[in-house]
């Protein structure tokens, strides 16, 4: 829609009174945007009268006089305009200045009734503001930026309200933190990171005199994708704690194990961020790979590597994810099942399957743009034979893509 960039608005400044025969119901303004300017118009009401067939309304203005005028008129009320109407309103379009008017019913013979008493009012100019255009577009919750809205607003000053207008069933509005107005009509609103809802918003504009507001829809606060994906390598020690593997080897730790996943994690702000963990890992158990040896066990150990156990395991796990500091740090809680193939497992040396259980607690922080570091350790239960467990500390590189 067109608008005349200096377009004002003539407000009503009205005074309440009492009439005799007839009482105001209604007085305001309308703008009409039909056209490549805004048309304002102001529009009075008042009680119907039974017995009127019309109306008269008579509309004087108030002159003062100024030295230097050309011709000589005392201060006082002089007829502006009379207007008849078979309806009880009446819309007509003033220029600024004082004004009364008063409103006089005619009976079906033609016959005056009693008028109303004079109603004085006022025309003031204000300014209609006008959102031209604003950036960015959306905030997103899962970007790390600047929350900084900039809007190109005509007919605004330094103490107009402006802020995001929450579109949504109970949403709620957003107000910046700070405002600061420039030259070229650029208004910068700076909002808090740690208060933007997720919604859709428009931008509300409130000149201080006379109220004249409008608004521009299309604002969003969003994220850029449904989920975030994390591409995952990770180095996984393995320590026995009970059961068979725990009586083959008794050692705290030992050194050989790996893993590489995928993790999806819902990237809408919750309480708890959901998604899951595919992993793929293996780990090797072996005197030559255990931190307690020394040079000696080492040598020994290579020397009879095959006496060791191997493992594959294939996981899917649910994660609980929650965000700190920005989406800097988050905290996961992980639990799912997994299968395993396990070569030399008891005495037969065979490879045997099971599945097992896993449950594990782990921190995450933010290295770079797109690169995290995770540490934390999980614990699996094994459903072979005779049981057994372990505990996989886990050092991963998460690359966010």
């Amino acid at each position: 829609m067109a608008q005349n960039k200096n377009a004002v608005l003539l407000l009503l400044n009205l005074f309440l009174f009492s009439a005799a025969a007839l009482c105001a119901q209604e007085i305001g303004y309308f703008i009409d945007y039909t056209g490549d300017t805004p048309r304002i118009f102001q529009r009075f009401a008042w009680d119907k009268d039974e017995y009127a067939m019309q109306y008269e309304m008579e509309i004087q203005f108030f002159y003062v006089y100024k030295d230097g005028d050309e011709e000589w008129f005392p201060s006082g009320y002089y007829d502006y305009l009379t207007e008849k109407t078979t309806e009880n309103i009446i819309e007509f379009d003033l220029p600024p200045g004082r004004y009364r008017l008063r409103v006089t019913p005619f009976d079906f013979l033609g016959r005056k009734s009693e008028s109303s008493e004079w109603f004085e009012f006022e025309i003031m100019t204000a300014h209609i503001p006008i959102i031209e255009s604003f950036s960015p577009k959306s905030f997103f919750l899962d970007k790390d930026h600047e929350r900084v809205l900039t809007v190109i607003v005509l007919n605004v000053t330094k103490e107009s309200e402006i802020y995001l207008r929450n579109t949504g069933r109970g949403g709620h509005n957003l107000y910046p933190v700070s405002t600061e107005f420039y030259r070229n009509n650029r208004v910068k609103l700076f909002f808090d990171e740690n208060n933007i809802p997720y919604g859709e918003y428009e931008i509300y504009v409130k000149n201080p005199k006379g109220g004249i507001e409008t608004t521009a829809r299309g604002f969003k606060i969003e994220y850029s994708k449904a989920m975030d994906v994390f591409l995952k390598a990770a180095y996984t020690p393995v320590a026995p704690v009970y059961g068979e593997m725990k009586d083959l080897f008794n050692e705290a730790m030992y050194a050989a194990g790996l893993s590489f996943g995928l993790e999806f994690i819902n990237s809408k702000h919750g309480f708890f961020n959901g998604g899951f963990e595919l992993l793929v890992s293996a780990y090797y158990l072996s005197n030559a790979f255990s931190f307690k040896g020394d040079i000696h066990d080492l040598i020994k150990g290579f020397s009879d590597i095959g006496s060791g156990v191997f493992a594959a395991d294939i996981d899917l796990n649910i994660t609980l994810q929650k965000y700190f500091l920005n989406r800097r740090m988050a905290v996961m809680l992980r639990f799912g099942f997994g299968y395993s193939g396990i070569i030399g497992l008891g005495t037969s040396q065979e490879a045997v399957s099971a599945a097992h259980f896993n449950i594990g607690l782990f921190y995450m922080f933010l290295l770079s743009e797109i690169l995290y570091l995770e540490i934390g350790a999980n614990f699996t239960h094994y459903n072979t034979e005779k049981f057994f467990g372990i505990i996989r500390p886990r050092l991963s590189f998460a690359w966010k893509i």
